[in-house]
């Protein structure tokens, strides 16, 4: 009885180093899809057309289309909605390893965003607004290192009439604007805008028409 138990007892521990090794190995490997000047996204060990900066736009999308599967250009076509609605988390987590973006996404909406009366959408990270650039840090690096080809997401929000975001500017609603019929005053709202649409890092608005 008392070898058996050490036999077992070995056993775990041998199925513990080798777990421990494969998870090392796993991030070194991780780290190492970073290099001067370019990211191996797709995580093969070398540089791709789609990976390399020096080449045309046009032959890098040709390229990354190349490798994609019809599960990978499909969930490019998609947008998940931010935290409380679609996403139910803040941050990634293993079962996103498991999730229908588990082959990427064309961009999250909205995420974090902390609306003012819901308070479903409340959160850690919408403010500070530091907190919410890191955490979408966190994200990118997610979509990086874990999905197959590496595709980077796109975080987008609404901001035709300021940003909907915690602490940001409001303003009124876009039908409203349009019926002052001064361009003017149109410009001072799109110069309030902006500033906070590059100080959450976003690359992309879109307009809701009420």
């Amino acid at each position: 009885m008392q070898v058996r138990t050490m036999f077992f007892k070995f056993i775990l521990s041998l199925l513990g180093i080798m777990v421990f090794i494969s998870l090392t190995a796993t991030q070194r490997n991780i780290s190492n899809i970073y290099h001067k000047g370019w990211i191996d996204f797709n995580k093969n060990g070398l540089k791709d057309i789609y990976e390399d900066p020096s080449q045309s736009t046009e032959a890098r999308v040709q390229d990354l289309l190349s490798q994609m599967t019809i599960e990978e250009k499909t969930c490019q076509m998609v947008t998940l909605y931010g935290y409380s609605r679609i996403l139910q988390d803040e941050l990634p987590t293993e079962e996103w390893k498991n999730s229908a973006w588990k082959d990427g996404i064309a961009n999250i909406d909205e995420h974090l965003n902390s609306i003012a009366f819901r308070p479903q959408t409340y959160n850690a990270y919408s403010y500070p607004h530091s907190n919410h650039a890191e955490a979408i840090n966190i994200i990118q690096k997610w979509f990086m290192e874990e999905t197959r080809l590496g595709i980077p997401v796109d975080f987008t929000n609404e901001g035709t009439h300021g940003l909907c975001h915690d602490r940001a500017t409001p303003l009124p609603a876009p039908i409203g604007m349009g019926c002052t019929w001064n361009k003017s005053l149109m410009n001072q709202a799109g110069q309030i805008i902006a500033p906070s649409i590059w100080i959450f890092g976003l690359y992309c608005v879109r307009q809701r028409y009420a």
